[in-house]
């Protein structure tokens, strides 16, 4: 999908705006001014593909790169202000939308059963699940979204809720490395960075997975790194790129990297820089 690779740009973009204009955190005009545009820009392109999950996501990534850089808390207030009178009237102004929320709220009047089949396999997995391959419900209510944007719900029926907390731990460990990269980054673009590449993972994750366990209305968002799509997927290893590319600036990963053994020349290179007898 076209938004994926828009969120790994707009993190980018905005690392670079935010690296340069730290100074001017008092001073909201100068520092939102760009900031807002370029998220406003991919806001809209989104909205206008009806993609409100998307949508909040990359706003979400927008108030976590402003709350690392430490933008003033009034700044932070007006935004969340404005962006939850946008997206209630968005909400409301849709018939599909309201539908949703109903459905969240009464599931008996849901015109899908898909989130009521994920609840059933996330109970049916036990401790230990069905066994790899042996989900039930994946050929049967989840048949649609089971590749998708029910892939936990699969996990959790197949692993238990041993395998899903797996999965928990490891979204929570990156997401805590990515923190830490980003504070101990000693270059402010590429900790920046960091920060929004690590923000749109977890975030991501932790909707899709509140959706799966009816702790959110249905919003269509994939989960990182299982949900199939292979531009999802590349978007998603692009955001891990830059995270180890901020960790190997880190002052003990750098002086690590300088203590250590030179790598070892590649063949073909040895072959073609070799020195080439004289005729």
């Amino acid at each position: 999908q076209p938004s994926e690779f828009a969120k790994a740009s707009l993190v980018l973009w905005s690392a670079a705006v935010l690296a340069n204009r730290t100074k001017s955190l008092g001073d909201p005009k100068r520092l939102l001014l760009p900031f807002l545009i370029g998220f406003g820009v991919i806001e809209g392109l989104v909205l206008m593909q009806h993609d409100v999950g998307t949508a909040l996501i990359i706003g979400m990534i927008m108030f976590a790169m402003l709350w690392f850089v430490g933008a003033p808390l009034r700044v932070m207030a007006a935004l969340a202000g404005v962006a939850a009178l946008g997206v209630g009237a968005l909400v409301v102004t849709d018939p599909e939308r309201m539908n949703r929320i109903f459905s969240f709220m009464d599931p008996a009047s849901a015109s899908s059963d898909q989130p009521m089949n994920a609840i059933y396999a996330l109970a049916s997995g036990g401790w230990w699940g069905l066994g790899l391959g042996a989900s039930r419900q994946k050929w049967g209510g989840l048949y649609n979204g089971a590749q998708t944007d029910y892939v936990f719900a699969v996990l959790g029926e197949e692993m238990g809720l041993i395998g899903s907390l797996f999965v928990l731990l490891l979204f929570f460990v990156l997401g805590f490395a990515g923190l830490r990269i980003a504070a101990r980054s000693t270059n402010k673009f590429l900790g920046y960075a960091a920060v929004g590449m690590t923000a749109w993972i977890v975030i991501q994750a932790m909707i899709n997975i509140f959706v799966v366990m009816r702790l959110l209305p249905v919003v269509g968002v994939p989960l990182p790194f299982l949900s199939q799509g292979g531009s999802a997927l590349l978007a998603n290893m692009i955001a891990v790129g830059v995270l180890l590319s901020a960790a190997r600036q880190e002052p003990g990963a750098a002086q690590l990297l300088a203590s250590g053994p030179k790598t070892r020349q590649p063949r073909l290179m040895s072959v073609i820089d070799a020195p080439r007898p004289r005729g």
